[in-house]
């Protein structure tokens, strides 16, 4: 009967230990609850984080592709002001463009060819009656090939000079039965830079 009455009693035991065990259990349901929050509530700020480095990331990449196409384009600009600072000392001023006639002279006795004489014209800026552009006319007269190789030479000069018109006509043969020369109008023309100016004496 003891026995009997003591294995009865063990469910009693259990019910006993399992309501005991209830509030146990809430607490740890409601830790788990608990930190599984919390955690994606520190998941959020985590992510918006991330998000925001992505963005500085991309900014700082635009940023530098940007700088980098800056900096090619002012070494660009940079060598282009280079060359044209250098065509700008090469250009003649105007006292220096009535040395051209004497060197085209010179060039026409080299080549065996006639330039009876020559017509200067000089450009001026509305704007300030400055010098831009000057321009040589003249006749060239003799063999094809002479004033030939004389308007090669004229075109390849190291010189900013160019050949603005070029018309050829036939001279008559001579009594003698020699062969006909070939006349050449020519007009060559180069802008100008301003003279230079003159230091004051004291």
């Amino acid at each position: 009967m003891t026995n009997l009455l003591r294995h009865r009693q063990l469910p009693v035991c259990s019910r006993s230990l399992l309501l005991s065990c209830v509030p146990l259990m809430s607490v740890t349901v409601v830790a788990c609850v608990l930190a599984a929050t919390s955690g994606f509530y520190r998941l959020i700020p985590a992510q918006e984080h991330l998000a925001q480095a992505e963005a500085a990331y991309h900014t700082a990449v635009r940023a530098q592709a940007a700088l980098q196409a800056t900096r090619k384009t002012q070494e660009e600009m940079r060598a282009i002001k280079l060359k044209l600072d250098e065509v700008w000392r090469g250009l003649p001023t105007e006292t220096e463009f009535a040395s051209l006639a004497l060197a085209i002279s010179e060039l026409g006795r080299s080549e065996r060819v006639t330039i009876p004489g020559m017509q200067y014209a000089v450009e001026r800026s509305p704007a300030d009656g400055m010098p831009v552009k000057a321009s040589i006319s003249f006749s060239v007269t003799g063999d094809y090939a002479a004033v030939y190789r004389f308007i090669h030479r004229l075109e390849s000069a190291d010189s900013y000079v160019v050949i603005e018109s070029l018309n050829a006509s036939r001279t008559a043969k001579s009594d003698k039965g020699s062969s006909s020369s070939v006349v050449f109008h020519v007009t060559v023309a180069t802008f100008l830079r301003p003279n230079p100016p003159t230091g004051s004496l004291s």
